[in-house]
């Protein structure tokens, strides 16, 4: 869940803190300390973050009260109707007519700050579950009505003095509330915690059978059938699997390789076009004038890459080598099949690095076998290679190891099929796995939320 951590200066130190604690449960919040780069307009980015982002988190105090920069942050959050949740630092009374929009809204305590994050990671998990169509809202419901329960006793305890002029009435009566909603929200707990056991071993065993199977169209659908037949198939993570093995199964439809990759080159040049945009937006005119070079460079590498594909799969070029044919028959299967180690969703033009590099780097090994003329190619390699570094830097290194050794053990397979007599000491088991390897990072991602936990259960 994509959090904006809203607060005074003044609070700086709390709300580090809860962007710690935060991170560690699995959330992605936003803060300005960590997230706004210098050079960037400071108001125009916050904008786009708030539209960008499912809930604020508004840390209320003195200071929060009296601040500029929040009371510009809560007419964005509210002009675009965006959730807010006040955590309150102290009592200061949330009716300032400056802050008309929070007037009404249900704040979490945070006087106590581990009491308060407690409760408030129970509210994100709520709305994470009606994010992700969970279906939970029952057991959220007895959680929320324990945490009230435990506020409400908090309050007799701390302002009405119970434990010494409460009746014994009262105090019988706080006590059997809290064991009983207690037992009520953690049997209820436990009963969804089994269900995300299950899940996730299902899903787990469904993602290994995606991997060895997505050049096979009809066992990719048997598979999408399995999970549309599930008992949990409304619960969790779930609808967003199935809507991914569709996308799958829907890569499989007839189209000529011209449309394929007509198609290809247009996702290219539109997110080309709005990351350059973006990136100047942010840095300034000024100084994305003086990257335009670095601009262009990036940009030929990815547009170069649908050159390439269209060269591979002219009638002529196919009709060079079997290689070649089988080769230009994967990249338009990998192009067309969602997924990736990167994600296309969350890096914009970067997540078509892997497709373009695969592209790239099977034109070079082709040159090497010496099936088709690099040099009558005339493609400015300096200029792919430039573009190419400039791309793998703003992505993590492991990404760009774990992609030269797909491709690496995806070309060896692939060459030891066609020419059978380089097969030596390697066993034909491994030759396919080799072949087969390329298209189990196409599952990255979904694997990432399985076993990482971006995917709420």
């Amino acid at each position: 869940m994509k959090l904006f951590i809203s607060h005074s200066w003044a609070n700086k130190t709390q709300a580090q803190r809860l962007v710690d604690e935060l991170r560690s449960f699995g959330a992605s919040p936003w803060v300005d300390t960590r997230d706004l780069m210098p050079g960037q307009p400071i108001q125009e980015v916050i904008d786009k973050v708030i539209y960008e982002h499912d809930a604020i988190l508004l840390l209320w105090s003195s200071d929060a009260a009296a601040s500029d920069g929040v009371e510009a942050e809560m007419e964005t959050a509210t002009r675009l109707g965006k959730m807010v949740i006040p955590l309150k630092l102290d009592s200061t009374p949330m009716a300032d007519d400056r802050f008309s929009s929070l007037k009404g809204i249900k704040s979490i305590s945070f006087q106590d700050f581990e009491g308060g994050l407690g409760r408030l990671k129970m509210v994100l998990l709520y709305y994470m579950g009606t994010r992700f169509e969970m279906n939970l809202e029952e057991g959220f419901q007895h959680m929320n009505e324990f945490i009230s329960a435990l506020e409400a006793s908090d309050y007799m305890v701390r302002k009405r003095n119970i434990k010494e002029t409460g009746s014994e009435d009262d105090k019988d009566f706080w006590v059997s509330k809290i064991r009983e909603v207690h037992a009520k929200s953690y049997e209820r707990m436990m009963e969804l915690q089994q269900i995300g056991n299950e899940l996730q071993a299902f899903l787990s065993v469904k993602i290994n059978e995606l991997s060895e199977n997505l050049n096979n169209r009809q066992r990719c659908l048997e598979i999408l059938a399995e999970l549309r037949a599930h008992r949990y198939a409304g619960r969790a993570g779930m609808p967003q699997f199935i809507e991914h093995v569709e996308k799958i199964c829907a890569s499989f439809e007839s189209h000529s390789p011209d449309q394929r990759i007509a198609v290809y080159r247009q996702q290219l040049e539109t997110q080309c076009e709005e990351s350059i945009a973006f990136i100047k937006k942010c840095l300034g005119w000024l100084l994305g004038e003086m990257l335009d070079q670095t601009y262009s460079n990036v940009r030929y590498f990815y547009l170069r890459s649908a050159d390439h594909l269209e060269m591979l799969n002219h009638p002529d070029a196919r009709r060079i080598h079997p290689l070649i044919d089988r080769l230009a028959d994967d990249l338009l299967r990998y192009i067309q099949t969602p997924g990736g180690i990167i994600d296309n969703k969350l890096y914009g033009i970067l997540g078509y690095t892997d497709d373009a590099t695969l592209i790239h780097s099977m034109l070079i090994a082709l040159a090497h076998e010496e099936l088709i003329d690099l040099e009558a190619i005339q493609t400015d390699w300096q200029r792919i290679n430039a573009g190419a570094e400039t791309a793998w830097l703003m992505l993590d290194a492991s990404l760009k190891t774990r992609m030269e050794e797909e491709i690496a053990a995806y070309y060896s397979g692939l060459v030891e099929v066609f020419f059978p007599e380089r097969v030596q000491a390697r066993q034909w088991a491994d030759v396919q796995r080799g072949h087969e390897q390329i298209w189990q990072a196409k599952l990255e991602g979904l694997r990432g939320d399985l076993l990482y936990g971006n995917t709420s259960w």
